[in-house]
């Protein structure tokens, strides 16, 4: 898969970055799959899988919804590339902008993991969507309200990522944002959940250590943080990993919408 770690995709699309990608499907694949088995007497027939990345949630679905047919879609074609190879024979892949109108449909459920924060309009894009709906279809999103640690390194870095996010038009943890929104037409807001998800703070390390190595790159975080700053804290977050103490957690706050297309 070809480097490109200075990309549109905030987080990188490199092979370093979908190792990363990785790592968070192993973290959160069981909450996101006891989501979506709460989804599971709505049997629907057509998924897309928005920001599908490498494929690890478009497995997931597949999984979920044997009988479904499911599109994944995401913007970088490195990323789709590792997906068709990884994902199964059930899964077709298209590389699209997901801001913008999905490709086929319409669709019975869409799907998006940690997606809206990278979109610079995200209320534009789920209103998109649900125009891409059947009626009485659902979207379906998980997004953090916020991450609860005690542990300095991960403040610092949680800080860099959201002065980051910021300088891009983007936010961290969104979850509470989209909570407070009344108005999502043509769309309703069917159901909103607050959960935490406690992680091993070694665990979730693994997944912040690759995610350095792609920041360092990113011209925002070269003009205001040096490289013997990055080593650093990068040096502290993978102590933090080969510690591998089970005793301190960071929770994750999840927020889990499921928007609904009224049936007319």
């Amino acid at each position: 898969m070809p480097e490109n770690p200075v990309s549109s995709y905030t987080f990188g699309d490199s092979t370093v970055a979908a190792e990363r990608l990785r790592i968070l499907a192993e973290i959160f694949e069981p909450s996101s799959r006891e989501f979506l088995t709460t989804l599971i007497d709505r049997r629907p027939a057509n998924i897309a899988d928005l920001g599908c990345g490498p494929g690890y949630t478009s497995r997931l679905l597949t999984e979920v919804f044997p009988l479904a047919c499911i599109v994944g879609v995401d913007s970088s074609p490195g990323f789709i590339q590792l997906a068709e190879q990884m994902a199964g024979s059930r899964v077709r892949f298209v590389t699209a902008d997901v801001s913008a109108r999905l490709p086929s449909g319409p669709y019975d459920l869409l799907y998006a993991r940690y997606v809206l924060p990278h979109l610079s309009d995200y209320r534009a894009a789920v209103s998109r969507w649900g125009k891409c709906l059947t009626s009485g279809g659902a979207i379906a999103s998980e997004e953090n309200d916020w991450i609860e640690t005690t542990q300095p390194a991960f403040k610092t870095y949680f800080e860099m990522v959201t002065a980051m996010l910021a300088d891009r038009g983007q936010r961290l943890d969104i979850g509470a944002e989209l909570e407070a929104i009344d108005d999502w037409q043509p769309l309703i807001k069917f159901s909103s959940q607050l959960v935490p998800i406690r992680v091993p703070e070694s665990i979730a390390a693994r997944m912040f250590v690759p995610n350095l190595e792609v920041f360092r790159r990113q011209p925002y975080i070269r003009m205001n943080h040096s490289e013997a700053e990055i080593h650093r804290l990068k040096t502290e977050i993978q102590a933090i990993v080969e510690r591998g103490d089970p005793s301190r957690l960071v929770t994750f706050w999840r927020r889990r919408i499921v928007w609904l297309r009224p049936a007319t």
